[in-house]
């Protein structure tokens, strides 16, 4: 089985979603009585990056081995050819890009939506949007098909 490295921010909710999906159930007896109990993936690498800001500046970074060792997680980095430090740059730009891409999901708008289904049609759109339908305009000369069905009538 094929065990991914991961990294989050300080948000302890990654970390029962993750465990909650690597692992499996063992079969226990404890006096007469059978049971089971969820086992954890023994080679997942789990890092947190910790941030505490205080009014508004940034005055403390904590790194924090939520499973795993320090040096299973920078030999496993330095496999991928990154650095070997724990680092969440990557994974914070995504998400603030999808925040301005779509509306409803910036902390301070009014763009608000009210159910689970509106919020997945924009976040699809948005998506279908940044990955395909994006006009590249300097390096390449790609279009998408709308403007060059303009150009031709």
């Amino acid at each position: 089985m094929c065990l991914p490295l991961f990294t989050s921010d300080g948000l302890n909710v990654y970390f029962y979603a993750l465990t909650a999906h690597f692992g499996h159930w063992l079969e226990t007896g404890r006096k007469g009585r059978r049971g089971r109990q969820w086992q954890v993936a023994a080679g997942l690498i789990s890092g947190q990056v910790k941030k505490s800001p205080r009014r508004r500046k940034l005055v403390r970074v904590t790194h924090v081995m939520r499973l795993g060792t320090q040096t299973a997680l920078q030999v496993t980095l330095q496999g991928l050819g990154l650095s070997g430090r724990l680092n969440t740059a990557y994974i914070e730009r995504l998400n603030l890009t999808v925040r301005h891409g779509v509306a409803a999901l910036a902390r301070r708008s009014w763009a608000t939506s009210h159910q689970a289904s509106q919020l997945l049609a924009h976040l699809e759109w948005w998506r279908a949007s940044y990955h395909g339908c994006r006009v590249l305009t300097k390096h390449c000369e790609w279009r998408s098909s709308s403007h060059e069905s303009e150009g031709a009538t």
